[in-house]
């Protein structure tokens, strides 16, 4: 009898019982990217000026984002110059502590439009956001 009739045996490799390791660490990959992405961030196009001071600032009440097409946020929302003057007006009156995240390719007249505004209401403490020296 003609042995390529029967049935051939095949070995089983090392291989088929790592299918299922293989799923389960592909889905752990797939909620931990999920589960990184779901804190607010913020603004990605802005790129912050060097600080070699290595001091860290305290997380202030109230932040504000100025882009590099002059897009200004309030706590997360797009806002413009007029109702930065209300919204400081409210907010201000109890709490002197303002972040500003501004970009580094902005000049110091587009900055001080955002900076009269806060001044104008009384604010004596701005801090300026930056990276430190030497971080990505």
């Amino acid at each position: 009898m003609d042995s390529s009739l029967l049935p051939t045996k095949h070995k089983k490799s090392g291989d088929d019982n790592m299918i299922p390791m293989i799923n389960i660490v592909f889905l752990l990959l797939i909620f931990f990217m999920i589960a990184g992405q779901i804190q607010a961030r913020s603004n990605s196009q802005i790129r912050l000026p060097v600080s070699d001071l290595g001091v860290k600032a305290e997380p202030d009440v109230v932040q504000l984002e100025l882009d590099h097409n002059n897009r200004l946020t309030y706590n997360g929302d797009e806002i413009g110059p007029q109702e930065l003057a209300s919204r400081l007006g409210n907010t201000v009156a109890h709490q002197h502590r303002i972040s500003l995240r501004a970009d580094k390719s902005l000049s110091a007249i587009e900055l001080d439009t955002v900076l009269q505004v806060v001044r104008q209401h009384g604010t004596a403490n701005v801090t300026l956001i930056s990276t430190e020296l030497g971080a990505p």
